[in-house]
C-alpha cells in the first residue's frame, strides 16, 4: 500500500468536492438552529412541553385517585 500515491489532480479534486459538501452541511445547520431557537418556536415548544408536563401530573394523580373512589 505504500506504492500507491494518488495524483495531485485527484487528490484537489477529491478535497474540493469534501469542502463543498462541510459547507452545504454547515448552512443546513444554521438554518436549523435559526428556525429552532427563534423566540415564536421556542415559545411553542416551551408552552407545549408544559402542557405535556401538567397532563402527565394529572395522569399520575388520577391513577392515584381512582382506586380510592372505587371503594
Amino acid at each position: 500500500m505504500n506504492d500507491f500515491n494518488p495524483s495531485d489532480r485527484f487528490v484537489s479534486r477529491v478535497m474540493n468536492d469534501i469542502r463543498i459538501y462541510e459547507i452545504e452541511t454547515s448552512h443546513k445547520k444554521e438554518r436549523v438552529n435559526a428556525f429552532v431557537f427563534s423566540k415564536p418556536v421556542f415559545s411553542i415548544l416551551s408552552a407545549g412541553g408544559i402542557l405535556l408536563g401538567i397532563f402527565n401530573i394529572l395522569r399520575i394523580a388520577q391513577i392515584l385517585i381512582s382506586p380510592a373512589s372505587c371503594l
